[in-house]
């Protein structure tokens, strides 16, 4: 049982980091493509909220890898930190629109 919760904790970590991980990168590489003025202000911000949508679909990736070698318990954490981080990223889209 205990090996189950923290399999169950790992996948959690996995889907909440991954997310992250990918907004973060993204958010860094479009900084450096664009400079950040008056008029690019706005497209930056829509694409940045793209971003957010895409960043939940990425713990698609971990959570296919884990089914295919059947780690179960490592698979309900991840749908359980995409759930959090879907809800967490829907509540950041509703706000700044």
């Amino acid at each position: 049982m205990k090996e189950a919760r923290k399999q169950l904790w790992i996948g959690a970590a996995i889907g909440l980091l991954s997310p992250a991980v990918f907004w973060g990168l993204a958010y860094t590489f479009t900084n450096l493509a664009f400079e950040s003025n008056n008029s690019t202000e706005y497209i930056l911000e829509a694409i940045y909220l793209k971003y957010l949508k895409v960043a939940v679909l990425i713990n698609l990736l971990p959570f296919l890898y884990f089914v295919r070698k059947e780690r179960d318990e490592i698979c309900r954490g991840i749908l359980l930190g995409t759930i959090i981080t879907g809800l967490i990223f829907a509540i950041i889209i509703l706000t700044a629109q």
